[in-house]
């Protein structure tokens, strides 16, 4: 058997990076499909699971959009016309405001979730008569606190690449650099592990731990 010639995939680019098909493909739009908003625990909402998963619809544009941009990126370098710049800036523009619903919609479901669990924790503890001290030392506010700030580092710095991208374009310039490190921070980061968190909850649901 002859060796896998893998130079055309390895090999460097005139900007030095890497080829585009040696990032990972995220498949969002199979997850929604395969993620049942029916099947929750006891202490559980459909309505909230319902978010989650209908927030996959959010992803799967983000991840398309994604694509096309470094793409185009990569097309173009340094040669970009009025039309190139304008497909560009929609581009631009409709991540900032997707990314800016998933992440809103990530904390409203983190506020709505609180209330919920410490309300079943202050039921459960009660009828085995806990004091207040071991109550709020069981109540989840830290993880949930933790969870709001894991969200803010994540999105923040994505948020403002795409501000500043967003920015430039309306004034007829096209930041490459701002451009690679948006598609560097989504390509190999943000999107694997949302499509991870969203492959785990439906591994769960698969072995019906729920």
């Amino acid at each position: 058997m002859g060796w896998l010639d893998l130079s055309p995939i390895l090999k460097t680019e005139r900007w030095g990076e890497r080829d585009l098909r040696l990032y990972k493909k995220c498949d969002f739009l199979t997850l929604y499909h395969k993620m049942d908003e029916d099947k929750v625990g006891p202490y559980e909402s459909k309505e909230l699971r319902k978010k989650w998963k209908e927030l996959l619809l959010n992803w799967h544009n983000i991840n398309k959009w994604t694509w096309e941009l470094a793409r185009m990126r990569r097309r173009y370098g340094s040669e970009w016309n009025d039309t190139t710049k304008r497909r560009a800036y929609e581009l631009v523009f409709k991540l900032l405001q997707e990314v800016k619903y998933v992440y809103s919609e990530y904390i409203n479901l983190v506020n709505t979730t609180l209330p919920i669990w410490q309300n079943i924790i202050l039921n459960l503890t009660r009828s085995v008569g806990l004091s207040k001290e071991e109550i709020y030392e069981i109540l989840p506010h830290p993880q949930i606190m933790n969870l709001k700030l894991l969200f803010r580092q994540i999105f923040d710095p994505v948020v403002r690449v795409l501000t500043d991208l967003e920015q430039k374009l309306l004034n007829g310039e096209v930041d490459i650099g701002r451009m690679r490190e948006f598609e560097e921070m989504m390509l190999i980061t943000v999107l694997p592990y949302f499509e991870n968190v969203y492959r785990k909850i439906i591994e769960r649901q698969e072995v019906s731990i729920w």
